[in-house]
């Protein structure tokens, strides 16, 4: 039920009443009707001072207490009463009520922590001049409140905030409702609620601020009937560059604030002046400095190794794909799951402090597809975790993965692929484990984020350790480079990185670069994958295009593996801002250009190894004799990217500096294989094995 508190517009009367449905909606009842119409042709209308939603109580017990309150002469049949005001004011007869009935509703008072102090104070600073903002904050920083606190202070009438998906939405709604400093806000559902047009009308005609949800596909199809102040764009790099955003941004012509937790790749977009950035690594940062209180990640790299795998696939590293193949909807090899399953049932031939999950109480968990998560309930029952399958065609949302915790205090898990990584509050998660495939560093942040959301520190275990190892690294080196005071701190004195195979053992740094330098590979991705100004670049002259190794850029220059329509959100960022296919065409062709000859970093960081030296930086290795021969960089694309500003010098040589650490540890264990992984620049070059090369000889 849904409780309203009104007034009469001289606020000598009042009363609380009830509906299942909106304020509005009440409103357009006959015994209402009537009153509002009379009101209305006075000028006048009803106040609505306070509304609490889906509440266990009906009106009638709030005019049961009334009654018995002196100075509140209430009417028998508890409709409206006046009131004496030497012994009361409305909000002395709100107070009461709420702290009678809705103690748990009453909203706290908000005092913003230092990073979202800096946010506010950034933003608002000139607030009047930008078109664009973009908010890149860890998950957890509270970026809905602080955008929140913007929206007040701003005063802005109409906000419009959407997401790619609907899971963001609870932790708006609910921090509107618990801060007093956001009671003047009335948030409104599009997506949910049928007389939103109806809502928007009337409390556009009060002193409220309205904030809207909805998708960005559920408004492609909405008019809103008042033009919007400010446009939310949350989790950004989830359809950033879409079809749906830029027809809506077309259509919505206001500033906007984009929010992301892994806005790596397009944050170039956004200059210094326009963008507020803070990273797992300076909240970290600030905790060494005791300015504030946070809780801690620690990263479990668990090394694959049971029998039953190890009968069937021998040391095949892809352990996660081959343990959960499926057919048909089930497991092809059962009795393979079944081992895999024992990290769930305390295993028992263990010794406690050696189990994995000695410390977890409610697990989410990501596997490489829904039928995974499906098929694997089953296996569930039996262990302590309750299971609960959080995919695409199961109706859960925030409340109910949190009723299910709640439900089960003893041990639960969260099973899914992608559904509500974004977004998710849940206090009470104390282990993330990814047991999925792929390396989306983007996914990989925000899956690992879903913890945290408590004072508590929490586990996040990848059965994968070169993928972790490798978005760890990334994601340091990244907050590096956009705030050099990270680097007062190594990546080990952010986060501790333990291996897990029948017992743990505390990793160093020796350890972290010999698993990075087991997929050498990586380095060319490392290198490659520097952010480009793409605007800079298209005016660069360029008098023959290379191919990188990929056949498509979408693929080749992944900046996301969530993205919309299939675009990556370079390619989709080249779209909106070249107007002619051949524009477009030929930025396209440039930047695969010089991705081509970045690509081939890391064989002239080889060569220029196994020579003795040590390349420290970009001008290193363009000086290096190696350079044209390696990289077919002939005429000097990347000398004057980097003149142009096209590319950061000192992002690509903290790239090179990182890769060469890889490659020389590489070498170290074997460099003819090193070489061999390095030289191969395209996908149709394929490897000849030794006895073959070897009858190949004359």
């Amino acid at each position: 039920m849904n409780i309203y508190f009104v007034c009469s517009p001289d606020r000598k009367v009042f009363d609380y009443g009830q509906t299942k449905r909106s304020y509005s909606q009440r409103h357009k009842d006959a015994d209402w009707n009537k009153l509002r119409t009379y009101l209305q042709a006075r000028g006048e209308d009803l106040i609505l001072l306070a509304w609490y939603e889906n509440v266990d109580i009906e009106d009638y017990d709030i005019h049961r207490y009334l009654k018995t309150v002196a100075g509140i002469p209430f009417p028998k049949r508890g409709e409206w009463s006046g009131y004496n005001a030497e012994m009361h004011t409305l909000e002395s007869i709100q107070h009461l009520v709420e702290q009678k009935f809705f103690i748990e509703s009453v909203r706290k008072n908000l005092e913003l922590r230092p990073a979202q102090q800096e946010f506010v104070a950034k933003i608002n600073s000139d607030w009047e001049e930008w078109k664009e903002f973009l908010f890149f904050a860890k998950c957890r920083v509270g970026k809905s409140i602080s955008t929140l606190s913007h929206i007040v202070e701003r005063g802005s009438k109409l906000n419009l905030i959407v997401a790619r998906f609907n899971s963001p939405k609870q932790s708006w709604e609910d921090d509107i409702k618990e801060f007093q400093q956001f009671s003047n806000i009335i948030f409104i559902n599009l997506q949910e609620e049928r007389d939103w047009k109806d809502q928007i009308e009337y409390w556009y005609k009060t002193d409220k601020q309205i904030v809207l949800w909805s998708t960005v596909q559920g408004m492609q199809k909405k008019d809103l009937p008042y033009d919007v102040d400010l446009l939310v764009y949350d989790e950004a790099h989830v359809g950033y560059g879409s079809t749906e955003w830029i027809k809506l941004r077309k259509k919505v012509t206001c500033p906007v604030v984009y929010i992301s937790g892994t806005a790596y790749k397009f944050i170039e977009e956004f200059p210094d002046s326009r963008r507020f950035v803070y990273s797992y690594f300076e909240e970290q940062r600030d905790k060494k400095l005791g300015l504030i209180n946070a809780p801690s990640m620690r990263v479990i790299v668990a090394q694959y190794d049971t029998p039953a795998y190890q009968k069937l696939y021998g040391n095949d590293p892809d352990a996660m794909k081959n343990t959960f193949s499926m057919e048909n909807n089930k497991f092809i090899e059962p009795a393979v799951v079944a081992d895999f399953m024992k990290i769930f049932d305390t295993q028992r031939e263990l010794r406690p402090k050696d189990r994995l999950l000695r410390k977890a109480t409610h697990i989410m968990a990501t596997f490489s597809s829904v039928a995974v998560c499906h098929a694997l309930v089953e296996y569930f029952k039996g262990t302590r975790f309750a299971p609960l399958v959080v995919t695409g065609d199961t109706d859960e949302d925030a409340k109910s993965i949190n009723k299910h915790i709640e439900e089960n205090p003893s041990g639960s898990i969260i099973l899914t692929r992608t559904a509500n990584v974004l977004g998710l509050t849940a206090s009470k998660i104390d282990t993330i484990m990814n047991c999925a495939e792929g390396s989306s560093l983007e996914f990989w942040t925000q899956f690992a984020f879903r913890g945290g959301s408590s004072h508590a520190d929490w586990d996040v275990i990848d059965m994968v350790p070169q993928r972790c190892v490798q978005s760890l690294r990334h994601a340091y080196l990244s907050a590096c480079e956009l705030n050099p005071a990270v680097k007062d701190y190594e990546l080990l004195d952010y986060v501790s990185v333990t291996e897990w195979n029948n017992g743990f053992k505390e990793l160093n740094y020796d350890d972290i670069c010999q698993i990075l330098s087991a997929d050498v590979g990586n380095t060319t991705k490392l290198i490659s994958t520097i952010p480009l100004d793409v605007t800079k670049l298209a005016n660069m002259k360029f008098e023959e295009f290379i191919k990188p190794m990929g056949k498509d850029l979408a693929k080749a220059y992944s900046i996301n593996d969530n993205g919309a329509n299939g675009k990556s959100n370079l390619k989709a960022n080249i779209e909106n801002k070249f107007s002619t296919q051949h524009e477009r065409s030929e930025v396209v062709k440039k930047v695969e250009t010089i991705k081509a000859c970045l690509e081939r970093f890391s064989i002239v960081i080889f060569h220029m190894i196994r020579e003795g030296n040590k390349p420290n930086d970009v001008y290193d290795l363009i000086n290096s004799p190696h350079y044209i021969p390696d990289t077919d960089d002939k005429h000097g694309y990347v000398v004057e990217g980097i003149a142009e500003e096209v590319i950061c010098p000192k992002i690509l040589s903290n790239r090179i500096s990182q890769a060469s650490v890889d490659i020389r540890n590489s070498m170290n264990r074997d460099e003819c294989k090193t070489l061999e992984v390095l030289s191969t620049t395209r996908q149709s070059q394929q490897s000849i094995p030794v006895d073959v090369f070897v009858r190949m000889l004359p």
